[in-house]
């Protein structure tokens, strides 16, 4: 039997096929597989169950015949997958030229933004303080007439203008606060980290697989007739 009817992982004699897993089993793999529901003892098998020997033989030499297409085949998987990496950097290299350009431009959008306000905001500041100036000056000019001979009316309203003014001056000397505003969805993007890009494989059933399953199961159906018949 060349071994073929010891267990690979005890090397102890096979006397069980656990159907649910597809396996062949000594007395040791009943610890794992002694629970499955489907465990078969290959020495109570009935011979009426079991493939003829020479068809088993034939369809291993045919199978056997077919490694140059597994070869061709395994040729054609690592060119396919080739172009398939070469796709994948293609795709990686266009979405950081767009990521790329897409900061560039809310770079140059957010930076315009800010010198706009940073003028905007110093030019209206200058106004203010220079119109709150020439309205104290005119304020001061009649303040001490009104202060010994006014009425308390006059004073009054002259004291709410002069506190007005104050409060105007007061808010000139509060600096604004610029700061950047991004979307949750960018946040959470920057949050992921490496991982906001991962690959995706997608897998299908080629001949080379076809070929090899087909050989797994002859080669259990093998040691399995070779077994009983020992």
């Amino acid at each position: 039997m060349k071994g073929l009817d010891r267990c690979q992982e005890h090397n102890k004699k096979i006397k069980f096929f656990c159907q649910e897993h597809s396996k062949l089993c000594c007395n040791s793999c009943l610890i794992i597989h002694g629970k499955c529901g489907q465990l078969e003892e290959i020495d109570s098998v009935p011979e009426k169950e079991l493939t003829n020997i020479d068809d088993l033989k034939h369809s291993l030499i045919k199978l056997d015949s077919d490694a140059d297409l597994i070869i061709a085949e395994s040729k054609r998987q690592d060119s396919d997958l080739n172009k398939s990496v070469s796709k994948v950097n293609a795709e990686l290299d266009a979405i950081q030229i767009r990521i790329l350009k897409l900061f560039k431009e809310a770079q140059n959008n957010v930076q315009s933004e800010a010198t706009a306000f940073k003028s905007g905001e110093i030019k209206r500041s200058q106004t203010v303080c220079t119109k709150v100036k020439e309205d104290l000056h005119t304020i001061l000019t009649i303040c001490s007439a009104i202060a010994e001979r006014g009425t308390p009316q006059q004073k009054y309203i002259i004291l709410k203008r002069m506190e007005e003014k104050n409060k105007m001056i007061q808010a000139e000397q509060v600096t604004p606060d610029l700061s950047l505003s991004c979307p949750r969805e960018l946040t959470s993007l920057l949050e992921m980290g490496k991982d906001f890009i991962k690959l995706q494989i997608q897998k299908g059933i080629s001949n080379i697989c076809m070929i090899v399953i087909a050989i797994t199961i002859l080669s259990i159906t093998f040691q399995v007739l070779n077994s009983n018949i020992k």
